[in-house]
């Protein structure tokens, strides 16, 4: 009974993520374990990343080992329902992790719903080559009010979840993450919305009004087809419905497609569609090798978000057709490669492919007449303009 409740009203955990090194991913997929063990009370998922000597401290002062921890929450006695986490640091001392972070919860407990907001300190510690919760301690979070506001952009990595294995040999997420310094990584272009004062977070599951109630910039990338993925996320109706609605009341969406060989382009659409924008299976900008002038796109004038005269280069490109109010901003000869749309309160841009990560913007691979970083800066400040 606990699994299909959960499936219905649950509002998954967001993380919060800066540039990592190899050991602290690792701890983070340790933690993200732990966490999804919690909400699902999956008894194996929980005993197999806790320590056999784990000493588990409540913010009451209760103090369990590994038996009655699992016990208790594997059991349906202690339910979490959500499970958000925030504000989190991870430090690395030899053998030992040592992670910090908000925890706010809601809990249903006897069937009697609760919030709980509380301080968390983890221990982990490394044995066989994982890393193992070997101490808990909480304490009651007081509560605080901000005065300014911090936009939030949270990146999709449900519709686009591709996996591969560390060091370690443990699962991680890679390709378009916030955390990603390699070439497939979105790691500067994090730190251009960073500079502007906005906050990085990543949503593991599907959409849901209260996660999205969070966040002022919804950033969704290159959805998985069956080539990257076994079992894919496909975009549907009823998400697509939460997602607009979203828009319609203020958010800023950024949509981010690829050639359609590399991309769920008929889903993606059940989405794009709704705000005049169809990424088609028409690609265009194929390059070939290092032939960088295949590539090149420009923005059209008075497009109200890149500069006109920039030059970039975007390779691999679903193109775009528009309809109702969309409005082109970048074009490769005749055909329309960026674009953005008003929607009630908010805004689209759609780009027919990822284009913004690591590989692109770092002056390394092109040459200097491209302007891939500063159309990167031109974007991120549009965005951050439109969500406040």
């Amino acid at each position: 009974m606990k699994k299909v409740f959960l499936f219905i009203l649950l509002s998954f955990p967001i993380l919060t993520f800066h540039a990592q090194t190899k050991n602290e991913l690792a701890v983070q997929t340790a933690v993200n374990k732990l966490i999804a063990g919690m909400i699902s009370g999956d008894r194996s998922a929980l005993e197999s990343v806790s320590s056999s000597q784990l000493s588990y401290g409540h913010s009451g002062g209760l103090v369990e080992g590994r038996a009655e921890f699992v016990e208790k929450i594997a059991s349906g006695k202690s339910d979490f329902v959500t499970i958000d986490i925030s504000e989190q640091t991870i430090e690395i001392v030899e053998n030992t992790a040592i992670v910090r972070h908000s925890f706010n919860a809601t809990t249903n407990d006897g069937g009697k719903p609760v919030v709980v907001k509380l301080k968390i300190l983890l221990i982990f510690q490394l044995e066989k080559g994982s890393w193992k919760l070997l101490a808990r301690q909480a304490v009651k979070m007081e509560s605080t009010q901000s005065n300014t506001k911090q936009p939030i952009v949270l990146l999709d990595a449900y519709y686009n979840n591709e996996i591969k294995k560390d060091s370690l040999g443990n699962d991680i997420r890679w390709h378009y993450a916030w955390e990603e310094l390699s070439n497939g990584g979105f790691s500067m272009l994090g730190k251009q919305f960073e500079k502007k004062g906005a906050q990085l977070k990543t949503s593991i599951t599907a959409p849901t009004v209260m996660s999205l109630s969070k966040a002022s910039v919804y950033l969704i990338v290159d959805p998985d087809n069956s080539k990257d993925s076994p079992t894919p996320n496909y975009m549907n109706t009823a998400d697509a419905s939460i997602i607009s609605d979203w828009v319609k009341a203020g958010g800023v969406l950024i949509l981010l497609a690829n050639d359609s060989a590399n991309c769920d382009l008929t889903h993606f659409n059940i989405l794009a569609e709704k705000f005049g924008i169809q990424f088609t299976n028409e690609s265009v900008n194929m390059v070939k090798g290092n032939a960088f002038e295949m590539g090149s796109a420009f923005p059209v004038q008075e497009n109200g978000v890149l500069t006109y005269g920039t030059k970039i280069f975007v390779k691999d490109v679903s193109a775009l057709q528009l309809k109702m109010d969309a409005k082109v901003i970048a074009m490769s000869g005749d055909k329309t490669i960026a674009a953005i749309a008003a929607y009630g309160k908010g805004q689209v841009i759609a780009v027919g492919d990822p284009w913004l990560y690591n590989e692109y913007v770092d002056g390394k691979k092109l040459s200097a007449d491209y302007q891939n970083f500063e159309a990167m800066g031109q974007i991120v400040n549009w965005v951050i303009s439109k969500a406040f």
